[in-house]
């Protein structure tokens, strides 16, 4: 699955499907999440990552999802393509 994709899909005519769903975010957060076995949403992490890099005005939609993808993935573990570009200080 691309998670950016699907993001981006998801939000083209976001004006209306708020008007029609004022939950919209949550319902499609969910949506996806639930969808996903563990690893499936622990490999997802690095994408919900780069989206709350890229979003401005949605920063807060976007890390709702990282949060809900790492709390699915059932580990502590930091995804490899993350732990590559963490330092310690």
């Amino acid at each position: 699955m691309n998670l950016i994709e699907l993001f981006d899909r998801e939000i083209q005519n976001v004006e209306t499907k708020l008007a029609q769903d004022e939950w919209f975010y949550e319902t499609f957060r969910n949506n996806i999440v639930k969808s996903l076995t563990p690893s499936e949403a622990f490999a997802l992490i690095p994408q919900a990552v780069d989206l709350v890099l890229r979003e401005d005005d949605l920063r807060i939609e976007c890390f709702e999802l990282l949060l809900s993808l790492s709390l699915h993935s059932e580990t502590t573990e930091m995804p490899q393509a993350l732990s590559t570009h963490a330092t310690c200080q």
